[in-house]
């Protein structure tokens, strides 16, 4: 009925008969341990023109064999290169409502969306003029929150984040997308992280040529 510390309640069922009073029949159960762990991981492209747009894609999972809590994954803008358009928020394997959050340069997290279902998929823009933010204000964070999930929670379709790239950008300038996720078991946290560099190029600025001069 109950296990030490970061083990599992066995849910082994035991058929017993007694064939005389007094009788003692004695069982063992073993208890399995807790294994915790979480995986995020997140592709884009490897090469971007300055001026253009680029897609991420985001996968996610709990890969403990138990539930965990608090559960959510976090996408940190690399604004230093780029500004966030789009999000699509993938699909998972197992019921769950949860709510996404965004931060700013210039503010803390607000709710983006609430009551959304984990076996849905949505859309959101999350630009600027979409969020109707403040001038020189953007997009600087997006985090993700489940409550508990159970184990083997994970995406059956990619999360995916659409950004633009400035056209000022300097060319050979690189872009690193840093992203996490995380849950807790009895108090007890597993976190992941990765990352994802694109190098950005400036398509050659076209210079008409000089003729040579003819006639006289």
């Amino acid at each position: 009925v109950s296990a030490p510390a970061y083990w599992q309640v066995s849910s082994e069922v035991f058929d017993v008969t007694l064939e005389y009073a007094g009788q003692i029949i004695k069982f063992s159960a073993y208890d399995k341990p807790a294994e915790l762990g979480v995986s995020i991981t997140k592709r884009g492209n490897t090469a971007v023109l300055a001026g253009n747009q680029m897609r991420y894609d985001i996968t996610v999972a709990n890969t403990s064999n138990v539930d965990l809590e608090s559960f959510f994954w976090h996408d940190r803008i690399p604004t230093d290169a780029v500004r966030v358009g789009t999000i699509t928020t993938g699909t998972y394997n197992a019921r769950v409502w949860y709510k996404i959050t965004y931060k700013t340069n210039k503010n803390g997290y607000r709710v983006l969306a609430d009551n959304l279902l984990s076996t849905n998929r949505y859309s959101f823009k999350v630009d600027s003029g979409s969020l109707k933010l403040a001038s020189g204000e953007y997009v600087t964070d997006i985090r993700y929150e489940f409550g508990t999930v159970p184990a083997g929670f994970k995406m059956t379709e990619k999360a995916t984040v659409y950004v633009y790239v400035p056209p000022y950008m300097g060319n050979g300038y690189n872009i690193t997308n840093r992203v996490d996720c995380g849950g807790s078991y009895q108090g007890e946290w597993d976190s992941s992280t990765s990352a994802w560099v694109t190098k950005i190029h400036r398509a050659p600025i076209y210079t008409k040529p000089t003729l040579p001069k003819t006639g006289y």
